[in-house]
């Protein structure tokens, strides 16, 4: 399995952010390209048993979005990473976590997403013990 949230096309100009990617149909054809440095910067961090994170980012942004058990602690593994082409944060993906920190008009989106991080946040810092 392969989870895409972020496509970068060399053949044409496409840059896509998020669950839709434009263009992208695998084929038999397909080849995928792994940065060399991004490898070597994975390597290293299964190696180190003590690592806490997976890249260094605003906490945040490396949270994944891929469950809904808000009241599991593993909700909060800072597991999300971006090669060094996508990791600029006007290029991180839009999740529930990072929402409030865009700079459009306020909404409920916007206010929940703030709830989310004061929670996030406090179980960052404290683990089951908040």
């Amino acid at each position: 399995d392969l989870l895409i949230v972020s496509s970068h096309r060399l053949d044409r100009e496409s840059i896509n952010l998020g669950a839709y990617t434009t263009y992208f149909k695998p084929s038999s054809n397909s080849c995928g390209f792994l940065n060399k440095g991004s490898i070597q910067k994975a390597n290293a961090l299964f190696k180190d048993g003590d690592a806490e994170e997976a890249s260094v980012m605003p906490a945040l942004y490396q949270l994944k979005q891929v469950r809904s058990k808000f009241n599991q602690v593993s909700t909060y593994t800072r597991c999300r990473v971006s090669s060094d082409l996508t990791s600029p944060m006007e290029l991180q993906p839009c999740t529930i976590w990072t929402l409030a920190d865009q700079d459009w008009t306020i909404s409920q989106e916007k206010l929940a997403s703030s709830i989310f991080q004061k929670i996030a946040i406090k179980v960052i810092r404290h683990g089951q013990n908040c």
